[in-house]
């Protein structure tokens, strides 16, 4: 049997929010990481969207595996570059472990490359350890979002999300499943028109849901959607779940809850993910 699963590690966006009232969705920023299990594979296919500190606790999992013997292999699909989305790779232990092979990909960040973006996150300025003294194979590229491509059996597509320097949204395809995943996306011009197509007829769609629509007023052009426009796009594009993911680092369990339950009446299955949350489906 064909399996494939997904769990959050970090759902928060912008800065981590760890304490006692954010215990239940969690305090890391955005990682997610899947599996995909083929039965004639020993080894399910590996891929995590985003290096947020979420990837810190995802690292210390992939230790009791293949990773803790250096023979793991890793892609990261990188939605873009912003501290929230790369700050914990430096904390990433299969990283340090001889034999890992970790491969990076995604969006370049104006003039500077995805390569050079991390080695600068590195710099002894930074951080005690630059990109190169890291023991694992480290092999990063950029991706042209007009191009789609296979991570093994994973169909991979990618769009440019209106967002200030720029952020890829992407699409996993496995059979007839379609996991989307699209954080740091703002509704402006044919925006909610090309993240709708993108995501038509998904089982799961994970959404940018950072601001509530009464605090969108004053974040115009800050590169995010709210509670209600994720619900529009998951209503229009015709997705079977809808996860609301970037939570504000301010917006609290309570909160969240709240939205959760209200929401839920006009879309049935919504979830506003949690860290551990986990999805698992035959393909």
């Amino acid at each position: 049997m064909k399996k494939f699963k997904f769990t959050y590690y970090g759902t928060r966006g912008s800065i981590p929010a760890p304490g006692k009232n954010t215990s239940v969705f969690g305090g890391n920023t955005t990682c997610l990481y899947s599996e995909y299990y083929d039965d004639t594979q020993n080894i399910p296919k590996k891929i995590a969207i985003d290096a947020g500190s979420g990837i810190r606790s995802l690292g210390m999992e992939l230790m009791k595996t293949e990773f803790g013997k250096g023979t793991g292999v890793l892609d990261i699909l990188i939605t873009h570059t912003h501290w929230d989305h790369i700050q914990g790779f430096p904390f990433f232990i299969p990283a340090y472990v001889p034999g890992n092979k970790i491969n990076m990909m995604g969006l370049a960040s104006g003039e500077d490359d995805l390569q050079e973006v991390f080695s600068h996150q590195q710099r002894p300025q930074n951080f005690p350890v630059n990109l190169n003294s890291m023991a694992s194979q480290i092999d990063i590229k950029n991706l042209d979002p007009s191009v789609s491509f296979n991570l093994g059996d994973i169909g991979i597509s990618c769009l440019e999300h209106a967002h200030p320097g720029g952020a890829l949204g992407y699409k996993l395809t496995v059979g007839k499943f379609v996991l989307v995943f699209c954080t740091d996306v703002e509704h402006l011009d044919d925006m909610p028109d090309l993240v709708s197509e993108f995501a038509k007829d998904a089982d799961v769609l994970a959404y940018d849901a950072q601001y509530l629509e009464k605090e969108y007023k004053t974040k115009i052009g800050w590169g995010h959607s709210t509670h209600e426009m994720a619900v529009q796009i998951a209503q229009k594009a015709g997705v079977k779940e809808l996860h609301l993911i970037h939570h504000d680092p301010q917006r609290n369990d309570a909160d969240l809850l709240e939205s959760e339950k209200k929401l839920r009446k006009q879309f049935k299955n919504l979830f506003a993910a949690r860290e551990g949350m986990m999805r698992e489906y035959s393909i």
